[in-house]
């Protein structure tokens, strides 16, 4: 019970996420960046050990994704997890 609120609650954290395509809210640099604030590790290459995928406009390895099971998620849900991380970050650190 406690794992399934943590994948709630810190959708990003400890996951493996690779940024296909061109990102329209902001280069995949800054995407990066974004994601291992909130404790994902980014990489380049989809592998067995990829949790998901971002998919940009033009992302090319859609398929390879399919190919493996990995979960593809578009860059809307990305902004969306990122922005529930954030809000539940800043719940736990209570009142400033």
């Amino acid at each position: 019970m406690q794992d399934s609120f943590n994948e709630a609650a810190f959708p990003l954290r400890g996951k493996s996420i690779v940024f296909a395509g061109d990102l329209e809210a902001v280069t995949r640099r800054q995407a990066s960046g974004i994601a291992r604030q909130l404790g994902a590790s980014v990489t380049s290459d989809i592998s067995a050990k990829t949790d998901f995928v971002v998919a940009g406009k033009d992302g090319g390895r859609l398929q390879q994704a399919a190919d493996q099971n990995i979960k593809v998620v578009s860059e809307a849900d990305f902004f969306a997890m990122v922005k529930e991380q954030r809000k539940n970050q800043r719940a736990l650190k209570g009142p400033q």
